[in-house]
C-alpha cells in the first residue's frame, strides 16, 4: 500500500493526464519514450534491491524480511506496469482494453491466491508470492495487449512528435502525491494499528468488514466511473478548454451524490444483510455503524472527483494542503477517539477526517483556483 500511494498511484494519475496532451499535441511517442526511459531507471533500482534481497536469503535471522522484500519488489514493479498501462489505455480511450483486463487482473490475483491456499493451508508467504506471480502475469498480459493490439492504432492517428515531453515534467506532477502518500498511509494504517492496541483484535476484524462493504464498495464504484469519465474530461480539457474539462467534471460530482445518498439509504435498510452476504452474521455485532462509514466512503468519493480540477488545472502542488492536513488530523483523531470509544469512536473519526478533506479540498478550490475555473 504504501508503495502505491508513494510511487505507483502518483505516476498513473500523471501518465493519465500527461498522456491525453501528448496525444492531442501528436507527440506520444516522444512521451512513450521518456516512459520507458524511466521504467528502466526503476528497474535497475529495484534490480539492485533484489539482489541485496537474494543474498541476504542466507543469512537466517534476517531470512523473513528478505523474502518480504523479494515479494514486495515483485508485487510492486508489477503493479506499477499494470497500471501505468491501463493509465495510457485509459486515456486512449480504450474502455473495451480496460475493462477487460481489470477483470483478468481480479482473476488472475485471486485465482492463484484462492488456489494457493487450498493447497498450502493458507500460508501467509505462498499467497503473498500468488498475489506478486498473478500481478505478474497481468502486467506482461497487458503490455502485449497494448503494443500488439492497440499500439496499431496509434501509429496510423499520432504523427512524428516535434516537441519534447520529457519526464521531469512527470516527476514535477507525481512528486506532490508521492509526498502526501506518506501521510495517507500513516493515517490509513493507524485506524487498524490503533484499534488492535486499545480494544483487539475482533474488532479490527469487524472494522475491516465495515470498512470493506461500506467505504471501499462505494469508493470502487466511484473508480469505476472515474476510470472512464477521465480520460475523456482531460481530452476536453486538451482540445476544447479547460472550463469546459472542469464543468463536465462537476457534472460527475453531481452523479456521485445522487448515487451516494442512494447509497447510504441502503446502507441504513439493508446493512444487515449486506454484512452477512459479504462476510458471515460474526460480523454483525455494529451494524449500525454501516451507514457512518458509507458516508465516509461518499464524501471520500466526492473529495477525489474533486481533486480533478486540480489535475485539469496542472495544480497538484495545492492537493498537498487538504491531504496533508486532513491526514495529520486524521491519525491525531484516531488516536483519540479510538482509545476512548474503541470502534465506534474509529468510525466517527473517519468520518469526521473524511469530511475535513473535503471541506479544505473546496476551500482551496475557492481561493487559488476560482479565477481558472470561472463561472
Amino acid at each position: 500500500m504504501l508503495v502505491h500511494l508513494v510511487f505507483s498511484g502518483p505516476f498513473s494519475g500523471a501518465i493519465a493526464r500527461f498522456s491525453s496532451i501528448a496525444i492531442h499535441d501528436r507527440r506520444f511517442f516522444k512521451f512513450e519514450s521518456e516512459l520507458i526511459k524511466f521504467f528502466i531507471d526503476t528497474l535497475k533500482i529495484a534490480l539492485f534491491l533484489f539482489i541485496v534481497a537474494a543474498v541476504c536469503l542466507f543469512n537466517k535471522s534476517i531470512q523473513d524480511y528478505a523474502l518480504l522484500v523479494i515479494y514486495s519488489l515483485l508485487y510492486s514493479i508489477s503493479y506499477f506496469v499494470f497500471t501505468q498501462v491501463l493509465a495510457i489505455l485509459g486515456a486512449l480511450r480504450e474502455r473495451f482494453w480496460v475493462s477487460f483486463i481489470n477483470i483478468l487482473e481480479k482473476l488472475f490475483r485471486f485465482g492463484l491466491a484462492y488456489i494457493t491456499i487450498i493447497f498450502y493451508n493458507s500460508n501467509v508467504k505462498m499467497v503473498f508470492l500468488s498475489f506478486g506471480v498473478g500481478l505478474l502475469l497481468i502486467s506482461i498480459t497487458s503490455c502485449l495487449i497494448y503494443y500488439k493490439l492497440v499500439r496499431e492504432k496509434i501509429k496510423k492517428d499520432t504523427g512524428t512528435p516535434e516537441i519534447s515531453l520529457y519526464k521531469h515534467e512527470l516527476i514535477n506532477y507525481s512528486l506532490p502525491f508521492a509526498l502526501f502518500g506518506i501521510i495517507i498511509w500513516l493515517q490509513n494504517s493507524s485506524e487498524k494499528w490503533f484499534l488492535d492496541l486499545f480494544v483487539g483484535t475482533k474488532e479490527v476484524g469487524i472494522y475491516s468488514i465495515l470498512n470493506q462493504v461500506g467505504f471501499q464498495t462505494f469508493v470502487l464504484l466511484s473508480g469505476v466511473i472515474t476510470s472512464m469519465s477521465t480520460p475523456i474530461i482531460f481530452e476536453k480539457s486538451s482540445s476544447i478548454s479547460k472550463k469546459t474539462a472542469i464543468r463536465l467534471n462537476t457534472l460527475v460530482t453531481f452523479f456521485f451524490i445522487v448515487i451516494g445518498i442512494i447509497t447510504i439509504i441502503l446502507s441504513c435498510y439493508f446493512g444487515d444483510d449486506l454484512i452477512i452476504i459479504f462476510s458471515s452474521s460474526e460480523f454483525i455485532s455494529k451494524p449500525y455503524l454501516l451507514p457512518i462509514i458509507t458516508i465516509s466512503g461518499v464524501l471520500f468519493a466526492i473529495a477525489q472527483n474533486i481533486s480533478i480540477n486540480y489535475m485539469i488545472l496542472l495544480k497538484s502542488k495545492l492537493l498537498q494542503y487538504p491531504k496533508i492536513i486532513s491526514g495529520i488530523v486524521g491519525v491525531f483523531i484516531n488516536y483519540i477517539l479510538t482509545k476512548s470509544y474503541g470502534l465506534d469512536g474509529l468510525t466517527f473519526s473517519i468520518l469526521i477526517t473524511n469530511f475535513l478533506y473535503l471541506l479544505i479540498l473546496v476551500i482551496v478550490q475557492s481561493y487559488y483556483l476560482q479565477e481558472e475555473i470561472g463561472d
